[in-house]
Order: structure tokens, then sequence, then C-alpha cells
């Protein structure tokens, strides 16, 4: 399945131009977007104020900071296999 994923992603990305920084950048609009819309659909709708999204984004990050942090010890093969299956 990422196999597949990942062939989906250098097509797309070759076709469109799309080098590696800027599809950072396009994923990082992405995920703030869902979170926006979490919160509008959240505050907007039901009158309701909640801080369980933000502590969602914030375990999310935290978590990827980990992971981030523990790939950098590994040896220089598992990093190389480690950034091309999760970063396309």
């Amino acid at each position: 399945m990422l196999a597949l994923f990942n062939s989906i992603n250098s097509a797309v990305c070759g076709v469109l131009g799309i080098n590696s920084y800027l599809q950072g950048v396009i994923i990082m609009v992405c995920i703030n977007v869902i979170a926006v819309l979490g919160m509008s659909v959240l505050t907007g709708f039901t009158r309701l104020f909640s801080f369980g999204n933000a502590g969602f984004m914030s375990i999310g990050a935290y978590t990827a900071a980990i992971l981030a942090s523990l790939a950098l010890s590994l040896p220089v093969s598992s990093r190389f296999y480690w950034d091309r299956s999760l970063c396309g």
C-alpha cells in the first residue's frame, strides 16, 4: 500500500512540478485547514468552545517530534528507509 502511495505521489508531483519543500508546505496548510474547519463547525453551529481539538493537535505534534528525534539517532541506512517511506 505504501509503495502504491509513493508511486502516485511521485507521478502527481512530477507532472505538476512540485518539489519536496512545496509539498511540505502544502501538507502543513492542509493539516491546519482541517483543524480550523473542525473548530469552525464546533463553535459556529453549536456555540460551544472546546480545547479538545487543540489537545489532539498537540498530541499529534508531540508524537511526530518524538518519532523525528528517534529517526535522527538511527544509522544512516535506516534513516534513508524512514525518510523514503514516510516522506515519499
